[in-house]
C-alpha cells in the first residue's frame, strides 16, 4: 500500500501538545523529530515563534506520512483534536 504525505503548519499550539497527541495514538519515538505508528510516521519540526501584528504565536511544521487507506481518518482526527476558535 502506498504512503501519502501531508505537510501542515500548526499555529497556536505548543509542539509538546502535538508530540503528545501522536504518542497517545501509539506512536513510538524514533528521534526528537520523528515518530512512527501502525501505518504512519510523522516528522515534527522545532517550534518557532511567528509574529502576527502584535501577537507572537508558536508555529510547528508537521509532516505526516500515512498509508493511503488511513490518511483521511488520521487527518480528520488530527484536525478535530487541534480545532480551536478565537473569541
Amino acid at each position: 500500500m502506498d504512503f501519502i504525505e501531508k505537510e501542515l503548519e500548526m499555529r497556536g499550539m505548543k509542539r509538546i501538545e502535538i508530540v503528545n497527541y501522536f504518542i497517545s495514538m501509539g506512536g513510538k519515538v524514533i528521534s526528537d523529530e520523528n515518530f512512527i505508528g501502525n501505518g504512519w510516521e510523522v516528522e515534527i519540526s522545532e517550534e518557532k515563534t511567528i509574529t502576527l501584528g502584535s501577537l507572537k504565536i508558536p508555529a510547528t511544521i508537521v509532516i505526516l506520512r500515512c498509508r493511503e487507506d488511513l490518511i483521511d481518518g488520521m487527518m480528520v482526527a488530527f484536525r478535530l483534536r487541534f480545532l480551536s476558535a478565537g473569541g
